[in-house]
């Protein structure tokens, strides 16, 4: 699966179970969900927050998780259907 992440409307979120997004990428660029919200980047494919902290993003189910190393995972980010 190449960067789908960059391309259409996509949530993200604290945890794979979550069901209401922090953050929104839309075609790649971060948007956040309220006004003051979090603003999440894509970076040389690492998914990187308001603060900078972030990580590489590997492929996870049907959608993409911020992967820190062995059994330590960060954001996921989800694909949104309108």
């Amino acid at each position: 699966m190449s960067q789908t992440y960059l391309q259409g409307r996509w949530g993200v979120f604290k945890k794979a179970a979550d069901e209401a997004p922090i953050a929104f990428l839309i075609n790649g660029v971060g948007m956040p969900l309220t006004p003051g919200g979090p603003i999440f980047q894509v970076a040389r494919g690492r998914l990187v927050d308001s603060d900078g902290h972030g990580g590489p993003l590997a492929a996870f189910n049907d959608g993409w998780v911020v992967n820190y190393g062995v059994n330590d995972l960060g954001n996921h980010l989800k694909r949104l259907h309108a």
